[in-house]
């Protein structure tokens, strides 16, 4: 009964707020929307700020605030009952949403439910305050989306490093649980709800209970959530500890730090299977022996780095799903160890982007099609496979090529043409691109695009070839002309 009083009283706004949540879920589910319900699971937590703000503010501002105030129930218990009934309601319709998802494999756990209830409940009380304080609605639902607003601003780094102001950190990271953060949230939230109830019990027996009580209810629980921190989630925290440590194997060896010992083994994994593919390809071993691996900037590194990679992540967001903005760790460690071969290549912009697309060119025509699904045993570092074998990637080179020649001026143009540069040499004689990718690796002397340009057009003899060629050439200029300050772009 409560529940269908509270909702007859909310205007139609906020009714059709719900329901357009509901449809968009819907909407995203039919076509499988994955990056949009990502976004929508953060725009979410405003609903229950918009039914909860203007439990007594709206009554203020109608003029009706003395049916509250004249009654003889205490306005605190007012306050409880309309926050609950209207809370259950906005988080009914969250929850409706959110198993939907669930239900279409956007989210894979009910942790993330928790946390958008979290995470909303705090918005709503913080909205609920201002507008008690204030007696104005607005008011309140403009400093709870100011909140929000600037938090979605932040960079995902600032989020990680100051988790006790942040209101994202657990949605913006989907697979890292930082659970400092959510003990320190429930905090805020009965500091909010004693402040709220505060507030409305002026002249109420309820004050001076409320200032002993709610003291020693919040100490107390400060104090549990500290020893259950300290004694089980604080391991968990892995990013912070500093200490490296070693995986090794045939091929190459993973010094890590910042990184959990799981999380470690399947990147070590990818990192060692991908070095023997690529020594199986070229004949010899390739690669450097060594990868350091840590979370933060390169600068940061202080060992010589001459004969070993450097792999550092930026943020915990890196271990997301691909769909929600994680890496490719694929091509991320391919790119990376395929770099002895091209590292006397010249630089520049143009040189760059031939080199990155021909390094996708390889991931995706020789290391993924002889990894044999190795990649699919990771349960934490998932990495998709876009083409199901080499052919539907040739396809799609295919189909990439006949856009470049209706629009050779498009800023993907070049990336793409370099690829298919690749696919035609390797499509025309294999053992005669190898040759080409092994004499580039073993030049010991400064190569320029000429240099390759030389290679192919004394060694091919293909018409196909020297067409793509041509057509390689005209976009090159055109790049150079007009993109000179573009980076690559898949």
């Amino acid at each position: 009964m409560l529940l269908r009083y509270h909702f007859k009283q909310q205007s139609k706004i906020m009714v059709g707020i719900s329901a357009t949540f509901m449809v968009l879920v819907f909407i995203f589910n039919l076509l499988e929307m994955n990056r949009e319900w990502y976004t929508l699971s953060l725009i979410i937590t405003l609903l229950p700020v918009f039914f909860t703000a203007n439990i007594f503010s709206s009554e203020i501002e109608k003029g009706t605030d003395f049916l509250i105030f004249t009654s003889r129930t205490p306005k605190y218990k007012v306050l409880i009952q309309k926050y609950l009934s209207a809370w259950i309601t906005s988080e009914s319709v969250i929850f409706i949403v959110y198993i939907s998802a669930l239900i279409m494999g956007f989210e894979k756990s009910m942790f993330t439910l928790m946390v958008i209830v979290i995470y909303s409940t705090l918005l709503s009380l913080i909205g609920l305050l201002i507008s008690n304080i204030s007696g104005n609605t607005l008011l309140g639902y403009g400093i709870s989306l100011g909140i929000w607003a600037m938090q979605m601003l932040l960079g995902a780094s600032w989020h990680e490093n100051n988790p006790f102001a942040s209101i994202n950190v657990n949605l913006i990271n989907k697979s890292v649980p930082i659970w400092s953060n959510i003990f320190f949230i429930v905090i805020l939230i009965m500091i909010l709800v004693i402040l709220n109830l505060f507030i409305v019990s002026k002249g109420e027996h309820l004050r001076r209970k409320l200032i002993y009580k709610g003291s020693v209810t919040v100490i107390t629980f400060s104090l549990i959530f500290l020893f259950i921190y300290n004694s089980f989630f604080m391991k968990m925290e892995f990013w912070k500890n500093d200490t490296w440590n070693l995986v090794k194997g045939q091929n190459i060896k993973l010094h890590h730090k910042n990184l959990d010992s799981d999380r470690a083994e399947e990147l070590f994994k990818i990192c060692d299977t991908e070095s023997k593919i690529l020594e199986d390809i070229f004949g010899k071993n390739i690669c450097y022996n060594e990868l350091y691996m840590w979370r933060g900037k390169e600068k940061d590194f202080t060992k010589s780095r001459k004969g070993v990679y450097t792999m550092p992540y930026s943020t915990l967001k890196s271990f997301n799903p691909v769909e929600y903005g994680g890496e490719y760790w694929g091509t991320y460690i391919n790119t990376i160890l395929l770099e002895p071969m091209f590292k006397n290549i010249e630089r520049s912009n143009e040189n760059e982007i031939l080199m990155e697309s021909w390094k996708e060119y390889i991931y995706h025509a020789y290391v993924v099609p002889k990894s044999g699904g190795k990649f699919k045993e990771n349960k934490l570092i998932q990495i998709p496979e876009y083409y199901n074998n080499k052919e539907e990637y040739c396809e799609s080179l295919e189909r990439d090529l006949k856009e470049v020649k209706s629009d050779k001026k498009g800023i993907h143009a070049l990336a793409s043409i370099s690829q298919n540069l690749l696919y035609k040499l390797d499509k025309s004689s294999h053992e005669k691109t190898i040759k080409l990718l092994n004499s580039i690796y073993n030049n010991e002397k400064s190569i320029s695009y000429d240099d390759i340009k030389n290679f192919i057009e004394n060694n091919y003899k293909d018409n196909t070839v020297e067409e793509t060629l041509d057509l390689y050439d005209d976009i090159r200029k055109y790049h150079e002309k007009y993109y000179a300050d573009k980076q690559y772009v898949r």
